[in-house]
């Protein structure tokens, strides 16, 4: 390598360090006394504000709501209460994008496990409900989906055997939330709560000051007021209004219990009659929600004692959630067959025969069917319906001391006919 080359790189090397040293002095020079990049570093987040949120009146943004559901009080010493469950009215007001408030009375029914007395709750809850998807997407009235947090206060009056008590409780929620149109939204809400001491009447019998519950609501909201209209380029606008594509339907048929003590009368002796009456809305094409009550009887056992069966009798309402799968395969609104599966949650009461100790009991079950539909005109459908409800209910058998838990399982099939509105 020539000398003179050599002599450019130790000098090219002298000289970097130095040049970096003296620009390293210059920033050091500039820069401001008690700087820190920390103050600066949320400056330029980015929050999407989304659509704007109008609130012009008071029945603006405002919902009222139907809900029903479970409800466990975790047991102590002293009362042990079996599953409860839970109905109620609500009144939900949006003030901005992502604070709401809501005002419920509810009712609540647990069995004791002890001495099958019932406990009865009546109550009102306040909640402020902060809409976590409006709050990091910006407010967007259309939004198919929103999850929102559920936070409040709730007082109520319960009795049992007579004994009246008061109680208070904290609770917390998540609600998720599903905007089938801009007036009708259906939500899940799981919940926990703490309660004042009381709320299952065993303040006499355990030294705890306070009670813990868990639950959850399903549900549906109405908005009232004044709303966003969706673009014209939007599917679904013809569900908008309450009363389109909503449907009454009637149903009957016949039904039986699946068990070892129907089998050995004979399924086909122990049926009986079966009966409802629905109410219901398709929410979006393929997702609707339908209400029914009900009145059934059929045979359950043999009475030797009296040589002949006995009968049970269940009466009650269902809420049920419906899915049209065919909806996804077709852009035609108006399909001739039909083939509609549906579960939901059955609240109700039985009336059992069982020689000089009945059985009479307020229970909680799930439920579900499937109905197989055809559509004559437009408005006008008759159906087959096979459905089945899985009840689970207990009592405590005369000379013992101890509850013994049972459940029936009940199948009916049905045929009906429906009257449907459209556009």
């Amino acid at each position: 390598m020539p000398v003179h080359f050599k002599l450019y790189i130790v000098i090219l090397c002298c000289i970097i360090p130095v040049t970096s040293i003296y620009a390293q002095q210059d920033t050091i020079t500039k820069t401001q006394k008690g700087f820190n990049a920390l103050n600066y570093s949320l400056q330029k987040r980015y929050i999407p504000k989304g659509q704007e949120f109008k609130n012009n009146n008071f029945s603006d943004n405002l919902y009222i709501g139907i809900w029903g559901g479970i409800d466990k009080i975790v047991p102590r010493a002293g009362t042990k209460l079996s599953l409860g469950e839970q109905a109620g009215v609500s009144a939900t007001k949006e003030f901005n994008a992502i604070n709401g408030m809501r005002l419920s009375g509810y009712w609540k029914s647990f069995s004791c496990e002890s001495d099958n007395m019932r406990l009865n709750g009546y109550g009102i809850a306040v909640d402020h409900i902060f809409n976590i998807s409006a709050f990091l997407n910006g407010y967007d009235p259309h939004r198919f989906m929103e999850i929102s947090t559920v936070e409040g206060l709730g007082g109520r009056i319960s009795t049992l055997g007579g004994e009246v008590k008061g109680s208070f409780d904290l609770h917390l929620g998540l609600q998720l939330k599903i905007n089938t149109n801009s007036r009708i939204n259906i939500f899940i809400e799981p919940q926990i709560a703490i309660l004042t001491d009381g709320a299952d009447h065993s303040s006499q019998r355990n030294w705890h000051k306070y009670d813990v519950g868990y639950g959850g609501i399903i549900g549906i909201n109405y908005r009232l007021g004044s709303y966003y209209k969706r673009d014209k380029t939007q599917i679904y606008t013809e569900y908008e209004r309450f009363l389109a594509n909503s449907f009454i339907s009637i149903g009957g048929g016949v039904q039986f219990q699946n068990s070892a003590l129907v089998r050995q009368i004979g399924i086909l002796k122990s049926i009986g009659p079966n009966g409802y009456l629905s109410l219901g809305k398709w929410l979006i094409n393929p997702f609707g929600i339908r209400i029914s009550g009900f009145i059934s009887q059929n045979d359950w056992r043999y009475n030797e004692d009296i040589a002949q069966n006995e009968w049970c009798r269940y009466g009650g309402a269902r809420i049920e959630a419906m899915l049209n799968p065919i909806a996804f395969f077709t852009k035609d609104k108006f399909v001739r067959w039909e083939v509609i599966p549906m579960f939901g949650v059955e609240f109700g009461k039985m009336n059992k025969q069982n020689g000089s100790d009945p059985i009479q009991k307020s229970y909680t079950a799930m439920t579900g069917g499937i109905q197989l539909k055809y559509y004559i005109k437009k408005n006008l459908a008759v159906f087959i319906e096979p459905h089945a409800s899985h009840i689970p209910y207990s009592f405590i058998k005369k000379g013992e001391k101890t509850k013994s838990s049972y459940a029936d399982d009940v199948f009916n099939l049905n045929i009906g006919i429906e009257f449907r509105t459209r556009k």
